[in-house]
């Protein structure tokens, strides 16, 4: 009997680390949510030294043996280090320290978003959106996504809070990107609509002065997520909206980061359509999405693409598909770039 080849157990090993995803993103999910993180960063500032794991759980209120189990685990990942002095001792490393509470730029919002039961569910179901060709949303939530967020209940203000979490998480690391490849100098108002937060936005009067703008969004979130900073209340303001009725007018830069992906086309255009009216005959609109590459070359967009079809019935899109949707929504396609993030820069005029 011949011999396995090594690509034969190479590629079997590639298998099984893709097949652990799951596992992988319910240790972050696991570390970030039970304090694990921020508590060994604490100690090691407190002490200069390592932590030991039975330090962690008793600070933590939870199992000793398991905790060092998660922790050994998560030390796979390269999120904190095992040290032999104390035995079963660890300490965060620079991986780690994005996952860390006290940082404005931190991914922990990603991690308990994506990482959260509910989405963990949602994809749980994609068999069957393969299948129907629709969105699996009401399997888990009974209703259309964006309803159930809305809602006054407990469990859905939770929610809420946790998506807004995580797109802030999401925003801190596209804003970066955006910021150092887009020069927002020539304009003087900013529109940014579904702005969540209004991280964007908020970063970029920092940086030009001399700019003004507004943060617009659904009443519940701009009531519950948008908070301006002292420094700022003389030149940024928030207006709720309903983009498929209208978007606070006479800006000369409307912006949309990661809003149209959420929608088909049919919403799409509908919501060019809206801006379109509503902004003065100079404006410029700036799309911040993913652009999928045409030919076989691998893209986290392409994965994006998948989610927010099971999700919403939304779409990442290639160029060519841009260029389209804005046409019909009214708009001059002017280009896009690439950024060091994922995200790319998609500039339109009114026609």
């Amino acid at each position: 009997m011949e011999g396995y080849s090594e690509e034969y157990f190479e590629d079997f090993h590639k298998i099984f680390d893709i097949c652990s995803g799951h596992w992988k993103t319910a240790i972050l999910r696991a570390v970030v949510s039970l304090g694990f993180i921020d508590i060994i960063q604490a100690k090691t500032v407190e002490t200069g030294g390592n932590v030991p794991s039975s330090e962690v759980a008793s600070l933590c209120q939870t199992d000793k043996d398991f905790t060092y189990r998660l922790l050994r685990a998560a030390s796979t990942l390269g999120v904190v280090k095992e040290h032999e002095t104390p035995q079963y001792s660890f300490t965060v490393t620079r991986l780690g320290s994005l996952l860390l509470k006290e940082r404005e730029d931190s991914a922990r919002g990603l991690v308990l978003w994506e990482g959260s039961k509910e989405l963990c569910r949602i994809w749980l179901e994609l068999e069957k959106g393969v299948k129907t060709g629709k969105k699996v949303i009401k399997d888990v939530f009974g209703c259309e996504f964006f309803q159930f967020i809305i809602r006054s209940d407990p469990e859905s203000i939770e929610i809420l809070k946790r998506f807004e979490f995580g797109m802030a998480s999401w925003s801190h690391f596209d804003t970066n990107a955006v910021l150092e490849r887009f020069d927002f100098s020539k304009y003087q108002s900013i529109c940014d609509v579904g702005a969540g937060p209004g991280i964007l936005l908020k970063a970029i009067l920092k940086k030009y002065p001399q700019i003004r703008g507004v943060i617009s969004d659904l009443p519940q979130v701009v009531e519950q997520a948008v908070f301006i900073d002292e420094s700022l209340q003389d030149r940024c303001s928030k207006e709720p909206c309903d983009f498929f009725q209208s978007v606070p007018r006479n800006h000369d830069l409307y912006i949309m980061k990661h809003v149209l992906h959420d929608w088909d086309d049919d919403n799409g255009v509908q919501i060019l359509k809206i801006v379109n009216e509503c902004c003065p005959l100079h404006a410029k609109l700036l799309l911040l999405e993913y652009v999928v590459p045409d030919s076989n070359v691998a893209s986290s967009g392409k994965l994006f693409d998948l989610h927010m079809a099971i999700v919403n019935n939304g779409k990442e899109r290639t160029e060519e598909e841009w260029k389209k949707l804005l046409v019909a929504g009214g708009w001059k396609y002017l280009g896009y770039e690439n950024t060091k993030g994922i995200i790319s820069i998609i500039l339109a005029s009114k026609e």
